[in-house]
């Protein structure tokens, strides 16, 4: 057969994740979920993918960005979920929100909303997610799209619904790079459009941040590219064993825990003292951030101190 030219996608950005929306039924997420198996190691890290647009890489444990990286975190407060995290491409919080975050209803989030929420009981109010891997998690989440008869979902998927229903709940702009952990509030642009989301999908309430997205100006933009060059020289050499702090067996499944902490720069993570806030007492470690919240309206709703990182692993 010949090859036909007109089967080519010649879009800009034809492999975004944006055009597979369209074609997923509504609530595709929790059906995902709910195809899971009960032992599923992944199924936690599912079940936070369903709430948050977390990026795969900001499940895996380790060093990033010279720093000790923790996964997701999440944190009950009432009736309601903080979920948080570290974003990538942030280059040790330089750019970017430093931190990015989602409140959700539980009652509007679904199973796996009440999932999450039952494990933050469990373990005294907050969990850390993570997962072995980006390339296992999209394993796992391809193997349970094709229980649950869902064609073309990725763990990217997961992201630009979340951002397709923040702009149908929120607006473009601030609040939905705030959660998504942009650098630049442009970078929506290139996810899901508001017209494939939901009001209120996933439970989202609102969105926070420790600094406000901003637009890249052209020196921070040389800035910024000075930086991912300086990032990809430290992955060589670590590659050829010079750069020191070995995280060869620091691999952590979804319901597995480490018996001794990462111990390479964690002189690095922030401190409770250069927030003015102090963790409750049986936080992992003694941080706490207080966070610029938006409300569905994207207005800034004053400060939220939120303990950072989580007291229990999964």
């Amino acid at each position: 057969m010949a090859w036909n030219p007109t089967a080519v996608d010649t879009r800009r950005g034809a492999g975004s994740k944006k055009f597979i929306l369209p074609s997923l039924p509504p609530g595709w997420r929790e059906k995902l979920w709910l195809a899971l198996p009960e032992t599923s190691r992944y199924r936690t890290v599912i079940a936070t993918m369903c709430l948050c647009p977390a990026r795969p890489g900001e499940y895996v444990f380790g060093i990033r960005d010279e720093q000790y990286a923790p996964g997701v975190q999440v944190l009950r407060r009432g009736d309601q979920l903080l979920i948080y995290t570290v974003p990538l491409k942030s280059h040790g919080g330089q750019y970017g929100t430093e931190l990015a975050g989602v409140e959700v209803s539980i009652a509007q989030g679904g199973a796996p909303a009440r999932h999450l929420a039952n494990l933050c009981d469990e373990t005294g109010g907050s969990i850390e997610v993570m997962a072995d891997g980006a390339d296992a998690l999209r394993k796992a989440v391809g193997r349970a799209a094709a229980s649950a008869s869902l064609k073309g979902v990725t763990p990217y998927c997961f992201r630009a619904q979340w951002i397709a229903d923040a702009k149908s709940t929120l607006g473009s702009g601030e609040a939905v790079a705030a959660g998504a952990g942009h650098i630049s509030v442009k970078s929506q642009s290139r996810y899901g459009r508001a017209e494939h989301g939901r009001k209120g999908g996933g439970g989202l309430l609102g969105t926070f941040s420790k600094r406000q997205p901003r637009q890249l100006t052209a020196e921070r933009q040389a800035r910024f590219s000075r930086l991912k060059e300086h990032a990809h020289q430290l992955r060589t050499a670590g590659a050829k064993g010079i750069v020191g702090g070995d995280i060869s067996g620091s691999s952590v499944g979804s319901a597995v825990a480490r018996s001794e902490p990462l111990k390479f720069r964690l002189d690095r993570l922030p401190k409770a003292a250069d927030f003015g806030g102090s963790a409750p007492a049986g936080s992992k470690f003694h941080d706490a951030a207080p966070l610029v919240k938006r409300s569905r309206e994207g207005e800034p709703m004053g400060e939220l101190t939120t303990p950072y990182p989580a007291a229990g692993r999964f």
